[in-house]
């Protein structure tokens, strides 16, 4: 679906969905990952944005709506719930483990973001990550 609709439509270093979906050798890795381990989430760090997606077709455990909200507070960042997109890693993992699944955009300009913005996307990066290990070991 996504390859249809996305820009390029061969291999680059960014916004390629895929010829398919998990055609990709590193979307292969990842769900080779998954199903060796039992994850309770996974995050996704992404950039651009400033801005956090954490749901897919409402599928999402019911506890991601409050950690989404926890997450946006303690980081600054934007919760959003679904955008128009079916290719991301987190949408796998809801979809097919009904697990809490959340892909972070992570600073805001040009893309990719240049290193000397690491100062920027750190401690927003920091707080999310440290309130999942909080919430998820509970």
């Amino acid at each position: 679906m996504e390859k249809k609709r996305k820009e390029p439509k061969a291999p680059h270093y960014r916004d390629f969905p895929g010829y398919e979906s998990l055609s990709e050798p590193e979307a292969q890795a990842m769900v080779k990952l998954v199903e060796r381990h039992d994850f309770d989430c996974v995050i996704a760090l992404h950039t651009q944005g400033e801005e956090f997606y954490w749901g897919y077709m409402n599928e999402e455990p019911k506890e991601a709506e409050e950690i989404a909200s926890y997450f946006e507070r303690v980081s600054g960042y934007k919760a959003v719930k679904t955008i128009d997109s079916h290719a991301g890693f987190k949408d796998w993992f809801i979809l097919e483990k009904k697990k809490l699944g959340f892909t972070l955009e992570l600073g805001k300009g040009i893309n990719p973001l240049p290193l000397s913005q690491i100062s920027r996307v750190y401690n927003p990066t920091k707080a999310i990550l440290v309130a999942a290990m909080e919430y998820l070991s509970i």
